[in-house]
């Protein structure tokens, strides 16, 4: 009878690592999966304004044409410190940066958390292209400045 137990609890246990190891390998694959597509989105963002950029065409045009000379960036990572280089190129008045982590440093730029005050700008651009839509609502919960996605200034 204790063999049979044995047995038994053997079993089980094999049966509930396998279900746990399958659960986890689950877990695991839907985060790579969500990082592939926001890598995948990042590089087609990127091959798209690498296009408008060779067609003569420049980010800051179209702040221009709404009439925003001045903005905050949100997201001042990688995609953040390129766009305030090509903003500044193009006449825009980058005031101030909007990031998690405002630890990050760019030259002659303040930075600041998004549970901060914001000082008035003309908008607020969201480098995460990826996280657009979630950041947007955040951004209009506290404050009436309009909010626009980098990817919207590559037409």
């Amino acid at each position: 009878m204790i063999i049979i137990c044995g047995v038994i609890t053997f079993f089980v246990g094999i049966g509930c690592s396998f279900v746990l190891t399958m659960a986890y390998q689950d877990h695991w694959f839907k985060i790579k999966e969500d990082e592939v597509r926001k890598f995948r989105k990042l590089f087609d963002f990127m091959a798209a304004w690498m296009v408008y950029k060779q067609n003569g065409n420049e980010i800051s045009g179209v702040l221009k044409e709404f009439g925003y000379r001045t903005i905050a960036l949100y997201g001042v990572g990688v995609l953040g410190k390129i766009a305030i280089k090509e903003f500044q190129e193009g006449g825009i008045n980058v005031k101030y940066g909007i990031d998690k982590n405002a630890k990050i440093i760019y030259p002659g730029i303040s930075m600041i958390t998004p549970d901060e005050k914001m000082e008035d700008v003309d908008a607020i651009v969201v480098t995460a292209i990826s996280s657009y839509e979630e950041i947007k609502k955040i951004l209009k919960r506290k404050t009436d400045i309009p909010v626009i996605s980098l990817e919207s200034c590559v037409k």
